[in-house]
């Protein structure tokens, strides 16, 4: 009977120390764990950018050709914005087109008002303020036009000269008709007047 209680105890001792052997230290278990987190760490940032990259929206082709057609119409002219997308409408783009085209553009429209100005004036006489309507007109907003007049260097007193004698060129004036006519187109009345004087009157 003593032999068997003694068996016994030999088997539950071996079987504890089975037991023992088979568990994992404490310490080694937090490692593992930490492992797999700042893998999955590593893993979704590249899959962020798979996600942006596949929500990125993809240019059709008549926003491509859109878009080239503004890019060649800026390499030779000035345009306001809204005269760009009316002018690639005229061409046959839509409207949908035609402003994706125009806002895909990096364009400083302050600049182009001033080379627009600048255009104006090679072919023409303006008051200041007249030469602000006219780039209003084209579509730039006041500011872009007040901008592109005061970015050019203009004699107003010479282009007052010109404006009278383009006037007495095609009609005949009296001294204070031309005058009135010519502050009627914006000048002022010394620059008026001296427009009158330019022509001999």
């Amino acid at each position: 009977m003593r032999n068997t209680r003694l068996t016994g105890a030999l088997v539950a001792s071996l079987l504890a120390a089975g037991l023992a052997a088979c568990t994992l230290p404490e310490e080694d278990q937090p490692a593992a764990a930490t492992t797999v987190t700042e893998e999955s760490a590593e893993e979704e940032p590249a899959e962020a950018e798979a996600e942006e990259e596949a929500d990125e929206p993809v240019e059709s082709v008549s926003q491509s050709n859109a878009r080239e057609s503004a890019k060649s119409y800026l390499d030779y002219s000035a345009f306001s914005k809204s005269g760009l997308v009316e002018q690639l409408e005229f061409e046959g783009f839509s409207t949908k087109d035609a402003k994706y085209a125009v806002n895909a553009l990096e364009v400083s429209w302050k600049d182009q008002a001033a080379l627009s100005a600048e255009s104006y004036l090679d072919h023409s006489a303006f008051s200041k303020s007249g030469l602000v309507e006219q780039l209003e007109f084209e579509g730039f907003t006041t500011k872009q036009a007040e901008h592109g007049v005061n970015a050019v260097e203009v004699d107003w007193m010479e282009q007052a000269a010109l404006s009278a004698e383009s006037y007495m060129d095609y009609s005949a004036f009296s001294r204070s008709g031309l005058v009135d006519q010519l502050e009627f187109e914006g000048f002022t009345t010394k620059q008026a007047e001296h427009g009158a004087d330019s022509v001999g009157l």
